[in-house]
Parts: structure tokens; sequence; C-alpha cells
């Protein structure tokens, strides 16, 4: 194994990303381009019966490479997707943590307070002995 390989490369990673994003535009695309296309020849009585079949098959499979073109983009999309939530997270938590704050001091200080007592007992009762 190749020690100077990183396993996680950025460039490798931007330019992978930068492939699946247009991919997956050029299929949410195609696909609702002909799914209206198709819709509208199978819902506007354009088409004899026999030519229905047809359309109908190219209809689902319209809307199946839209729906995977979507898939595509949310894992081309993943990292900043996830910045996104981690932005709106962020303001919320600190909130939290800032009235919690008070009350985990007030806490902190009794614990402290009763440790220190327990270490005085300990130190007192070595001393009698």
């Amino acid at each position: 194994m190749d020690n100077n390989r990183q396993f996680l490369n950025e460039e490798q990673y931007q330019k992978t990303a930068k492939k699946l994003k247009l991919i997956s535009k050029i299929m949410i695309g195609v696909g609702v381009i002909g799914f209206l296309v198709c819709s509208v020849l199978l819902f506007g009585n354009f088409l004899d019966f026999e030519q229905m079949g047809g359309i109908g098959f190219l209809w689902v499979g319209c809307a199946a490479l839209a729906g995977f073109g979507m898939v595509i983009a949310f894992m081309a999309y993943g990292r900043e997707i996830a910045a996104f939530q981690a932005q709106q997270h962020i303001p919320v938590a600190k909130e939290g943590i800032e009235e919690i704050a008070p009350s985990a001091g007030v806490a902190a200080k009794e614990i402290a307070k009763g440790i220190k007592e327990g270490i005085n007992e300990a130190d007192a009762e070595n001393e009698e002995k």
C-alpha cells in the first residue's frame, strides 16, 4: 500500500463532486422534460390506444430518471447540505448552553465544595491516628 496516497483527497473529491453535480442536473432535466412531454401526449388524447403503452412506459422511465438524478444530486451536494444544517443548529445549541451554564456552574461549585470537605475530613482523620 502506498503511504503517500491520501485516503481523503480534496482535489479528487472536488472533481468527483463536479461530475456528479453535472450528471444529476442532466438526468433531472432530461427526466422532467421527458415526463412533461409524455404527460402531454398521454393525457392530451393525441395518441392511439396502441401507442399509449409505449409512451406510458417512457413516462414512468422519465420519472425514474429524474428521481435517480435527485438521489445523485443529494450525494453530490451532501457537504453543502451538512454545512447548512450545522449553521442552522449552532445558534440554537449556543443559546441552550448559555441558559444551562449558570446552573451547571452552581452545581460544579457544590460538587467541588463536597469534594474539598471530604478531603479535609480524611486529612483530619489521618492526623488523629
